[in-house]
């Protein structure tokens, strides 16, 4: 799928991914507890998928569908992301056929009412093993099936395809790509083409090109060794929030970041995993990116990515932090209005991250963390006081943490409230984000 990511640092890399066969990932006793913390799987009701939010999956590989798809669509998800293997489509130039074992995932997504971004790559039956002509035939073969909402053009074409077709990959990938949004548009229009999904100023590049697809993608893994959540590592954009900004000012494109998340270790543990998987979900959804995948659902193989272990499937802390976010802001968006932070006892201002969610309906959600740290070495926790605004009334106020869930009332703290205006002083911070929800 992605190029491959060290199991030792969590750094991005330019290796290209094998086809790891599941296995058993290393238990350990907080895993467990939480399971009594957080819903277990058994017991969610299942319910239409937030949009925002995916997980990188690789059924393609033989992942059992049953019962990840189901503990898939139990976290909240919309969406899937898996491979499109070109050989198991079209056995032979210009045949094609429906594959058993895809047609058995496909079908076993839409029964969970996931969604699924299909990537299409390389077809060694052609001379040009990305020929636009190919390309676009067997992507409106299979989008005949019904089972896909987006075709992704390629994955990371800044490594492989960048590689195959020479220094003007660019330009070609654009032709590639506006073709098959053609083909598939002719055939479904609902249908979406996503792509472009290199790094930094090569999209932009893309774009200045003209472009005709439905999505941009990219894939804001953290910057470095990857621990930090408010990093990327996008060429000159080396912080998560300006590279956001820099993408909105060159396209209206909704953003499609189809790969992002990070590898457990021995000393990067399943929670410094889960801090980091809910500060990066708060802010993407705060700076209002549209669609979001976690690279990726469960451990493949050495991987250690997954929000759950492998054979068996089982929950870790970070399925039900993933959980708990998209509950939390079922309904509500990021990006309408800004946070006010008037005082952090420790001073610490420039570290404070503070996003607020509004939507149509009467809640409103507000979240907050020190960010700009490793998991491992977080800053020391302090207290703060926040203003945002509350547009509608509610009748219910709490500050939950967003790790362990635990909720204490809104009465407990030093709160005000003038107009729409809303004050709270008194409020705990630290690495690990906290949530007002009123409602």
């Amino acid at each position: 799928m992605a190029a491959a990511k060290g199991a030792a640092h969590g750094e991005r890399c330019t290796g290209a991914r094998d086809g790891f066969k599941p296995s058993k990932g290393t238990r350990n006793k907080t895993s467990r507890l939480l399971i009594v913390l957080g819903v277990t799987l058994g017991c969610v009701t299942l319910r239409a998928g937030d949009d925002r939010f995916g997980f990188a999956t690789h059924f393609e590989q033989g992942w059992p569908t049953n019962p990840d798809m189901q503990d898939i669509a139990a976290a909240g998800v919309s969406y899937i992301r898996d491979d499109l293997n070109s050989g198991n489509w079209e056995p032979r130039p210009g045949v094609y056929v429906l594959p058993s074992l895809d047609m058995a995932w496909l079908n076993a997504a839409k029964a969970n009412r996931l969604k699924v971004v299909g990537i299409l790559g390389p077809n060694s039956l052609y001379k040009d093993h990305y020929d636009p002509t190919a390309m676009s035939n067997l992507a409106t073969w299979i989008a005949k099936t019904g089972l896909i909402t987006a075709f992704e053009i390629t994955n990371e074409p800044n490594n492989a395809y960048a590689a195959f077709e020479g220094p003007t990959w660019e330009s070609k990938l654009v032709t590639l790509t506006n073709a098959v949004t053609a083909a598939v548009h002719a055939v479904n229009p609902s249908i979406q083409v996503i792509g472009l999904g290199a790094q930094g100023t090569q999209i932009f590049d893309m774009l200045a090109m003209g472009t005709t697809m439905n999505g941009v993608v990219y894939h804001p893994y953290g910057n470095g060794y990857g621990f930090i959540p408010e990093t990327t590592y996008e060429w000159e954009w080396r912080v998560y929030a300006p590279w956001i900004q820099a993408l909105s000012a060159k396209t209206n494109l909704p953003k499609w970041e189809t790969e992002w998340g990070i590898g457990t270790t021995s000393t990067f543990t399943n929670e410094d995993q889960a801090d980091f998987i809910a500060r990066r979900l708060l802010e993407e959804s705060g700076l209002g990116v549209e669609h979001s995948f976690i690279y990726e659902f469960q451990d493949n193989g050495p991987e250690l990515y997954g929000v759950d272990f492998s054979n068996p499937t089982t929950p870790k802390a970070a399925y039900y932090v993933v959980q708990r976010i998209i509950s939390t802001l079922a309904s509500v968006k990021g990006g309408t209005s800004v946070v006010t932070v008037n005082s952090v006892a420790n001073e610490d201002l420039a570290d404070v991250e503070a996003f607020a969610y509004h939507g149509s309906t009467k809640k409103t959600v507000v979240a907050f963390w020190f960010g700009n740290h490793d998991p491992r070495t977080p800053p020391a926790s302090s207290q703060c006081q926040l203003t945002f605004t509350v547009p509608n009334a509610f009748t219910q106020a709490y500050v939950m943490n967003a790790l362990t869930g635990t909720q204490v009332p809104l009465s407990s703290y030093s709160w005000s409230q003038n107009g729409s205006q809303v004050s709270v002083a008194g409020l705990p911070i630290s690495d690990n984000p906290e949530m007002i929800v009123f409602q």
